[in-house]
């Protein structure tokens, strides 16, 4: 007798058999095979289904499962891949992003980081922050600390709170603020008595 799709019958067989789980059964006078690693079947199956992106199947005979948070998948694997340090995975169906220069992730990261004002992180598959040096700023973001600009006179910025100098010169009042042109020739009162310079 003529099988169904999805079963199959065998040489001598009376009666025609269901595919069983996790393989599939092409033809109804041939045994069936089993699925490949990363796809699956439920039973009564032509062929086996790959698992879909941000999906594993971790069994040939069930339903693919998804894969967790800082993880992703191509279609048909059959493990979940975590994410490396210097990349984000936003979603489990996404292949990872790397992370721009001046923010950073580890192992497994949904998201990076970004450097916060006033340091600088060189690696983005670290979360060393290297403060900057005075005579230097950064604003948030960057891989590397910028030096202030030089005065016509040969000053040079100091981020210092309430530093003062002769002009033309630079100020601000922290390493996290971009440097501002300020002309004075003397201390104001609310700043510190002692001029760098």
């Amino acid at each position: 007798q003529d099988c169904a799709a999805g079963t199959y019958s065998q040489s001598g067989a009376t009666n025609c058999t269901l595919c069983p789980r996790g393989s599939a059964c092409p033809s109804a006078r041939a045994a069936p095979f089993v699925c490949s690693v990363g796809s699956y079947s439920l039973g009564g199956a032509v062929e086996c289904t790959r698992s879909p992106k941000g999906y594993y199947s971790a069994s040939k005979g069930a339903k693919p499962l998804a894969c967790g948070v800082g993880t992703y998948s191509r279609a048909g694997a059959a493990n979940c891949t975590v994410c490396a340090a210097g990349y984000h995975c936003e979603s489990p169906d996404a292949l990872p992003v790397a992370c721009s220069p001046g923010s950073f992730s580890g192992v497994g990261s949904q998201n990076c980081t970004e450097c916060p004002p006033g340091f600088a992180c060189p690696s983005t598959s670290s979360p060393m922050m290297v403060p900057c040096e005075v005579g230097t700023y950064a604003v948030g973001g960057a891989s590397a600390c910028t030096s202030c600009p030089a005065s016509t006179t040969g000053f040079e910025c100091w981020y210092v709170t309430n530093y003062c100098g002769r002009k033309p010169w630079y100020r601000s009042l922290s390493s996290t603020e971009e440097p501002m042109a300020a002309p004075s020739l003397r201390c104001l009162v609310t700043w510190v008595t002692t001029c760098r310079i």
